[in-house]
């Protein structure tokens, strides 16, 4: 796992994304899932720790990692609380700030993570990012088929039994 931190503003960027926007219409916790399922392949494929905060629910903080991995959590914010505030502490109370990636269109935050010397995406920094990890990895994926079916046709052509 690379030692990059990305800390999303989940509902800024819910709200920032056309496609996110609809699914909030209809149900808040898909549009969650969705945001959640888009940035999976930065956490999977670039091995980038991923920590989507939201808004609050509840009376503590709520922390779920789909998947188990310690390294990909859903933040939720008390309901007395804010996604910033969560934000906020993380980045102040970030031991290496500058392998930290803050991604939010809200002015605190970015005049904060600006003065922290964290890095700085907005949503759209963000949907660019992950459209061309989705590229690599489908050439990846390309690449990877072109191998496994030339070492089929190989061993065929050997004689041996394919399973």
């Amino acid at each position: 796992m690379t030692t990059e931190h990305l800390l999303v503003d989940g509902y800024n960027v819910i709200h920032d994304w056309p496609e996110m926007r609809e699914a909030m219409k209809k149900d808040v916790n898909i549009a969650c899932q969705n945001l959640a399922d888009r940035l999976r392949i930065l956490h999977d494929f670039e091995g980038i720790r991923v920590t989507i905060v939201f808004d609050g629910r509840g009376e503590g903080v709520e922390i779920l990692r789909p998947g188990n991995e310690q390294t990909f959590s859903l933040v939720y914010a008390p309901g007395n609380s804010s996604a910033d505030e969560i934000i906020i502490q993380l980045v102040q109370i970030s031991k290496n700030p500058n392998k930290l990636t803050v991604v939010s269109r809200d002015h605190i935050i970015r005049n904060l993570v600006r003065e922290d010397g964290s890095k700085l995406h907005t949503p759209s920094d963000l949907l660019a990012r992950i459209e061309a990890c989705e590229r690599r990895q489908s050439q990846a994926l390309y690449r990877r088929n072109r191998e496994v079916e030339k070492e089929w046709k190989e061993t065929e052509r050997d004689g041996e039994e394919v399973e």
